[in-house]
């Protein structure tokens, strides 16, 4: 059972941010971005602090400057997705947002001399090539709005991947989840007093609890998860949320999708999961 344990925990990972995302994507026509970043950030220092208070987990971080860079990266990019989600069709924002394991690569090569395998390097265009015929743009100027918010929030994203290895070396999981949480909840509870908008009915409020809370256990499980499956395989089970939000696009949202952007998204699909067996 132990073997199936980590797939088990990834997939109610995937499970959890596909109802967390379309809840912000409908919420968002409702309340301000703002204040939704903060119901999904704060119920991680609310849930974890029961655990370090009883002596369960540990706290120690040791490179509060890290954690500083990893939570403005963190909230940089929750704050253009959210907003694409807004905007734009879930699928679509979705796969664009999943592409910050290729800025990751690109980065990597330039800033750490890391050597991407031969796999790597020919995935890597036809990824691109893949979001292409997804968007079909006429140049980079012609990007709808939602899909540029995606693009750069995928970018910074990058941010949050590479600072977040980074401190998995020297720091546990959860002293970082509980510091990250902390930060991100004081600085968009402070962000959203001027903008907060009280939800108009008991329903409502309901909606914006669960979507902070089913959000919270998709990052609790994940990064259990993570632990109980090699990375290739973490890597490629985490791809399962954009076919995820596909449906709920089109389930939800009114997103269309034709056989051109079909083959795209598979293809896409496709070069991310050869780069996260071979790199």
């Amino acid at each position: 059972m132990s073997k199936y344990k980590g797939p088990i925990l990834l997939m109610v990972t995937n499970l959890s941010y596909m109802v967390s995302h379309s809840l912000t994507k409908y919420l968002a026509a409702f309340l301000p971005v703002s204040e939704l970043m903060f119901v999904r950030f704060i119920f991680g220092p609310l849930l974890l602090l029961p655990f370090f208070l009883s002596g369960r987990f540990n706290f120690e971080v040791k490179r509060w400057w890290l954690i500083g860079l990893r939570t403005f990266f963190g909230i940089t990019a929750m704050f253009g997705y959210f907003w694409a989600l807004k905007l734009g069709d879930p699928g679509k924002v979705s796969l664009i947002f999943q592409c910050s394991s290729l800025w990751v690569l690109i980065i990597a090569k330039f800033l750490f001399k890391d050597s991407p395998t031969w796999q790597t390097k020919i995935s890597i265009p036809i990824a691109f090539f893949g979001l292409w015929l997804v968007l079909r743009p006429e140049n980079l100027f012609a990007l709808a709005v939602p899909d540029l918010l995606a693009f750069l929030a995928s970018f910074i994203n990058a941010g949050v991947l590479l600072s977040l290895k980074d401190l998995r070396r020297d720091h546990g999981s959860n002293s970082i989840m509980f510091a990250n949480y902390g930060l991100s909840s004081a600085i968009t509870g402070v962000w959203m007093i001027p903008e907060f908008v009280m939800p108009s009915s008991l329903s409502l409020g309901l909606i914006v609890l669960c979507m902070g809370v089913v959000g919270f256990i998709g990052n609790l499980c994940m990064t259990i998860g993570f632990k109980y499956a090699s990375a290739s395989v973490a890597s490629n089970l985490m791809l399962l949320l954009v076919p995820l939000m596909y449906i709920s696009g089109i389930l939800f949202f009114g997103e269309s999708i034709d056989p051109l952007s079909i083959v795209g998204v598979s293809v896409v699909l496709g070069a991310l999961g050869v780069i996260s067996i071979y790199q």
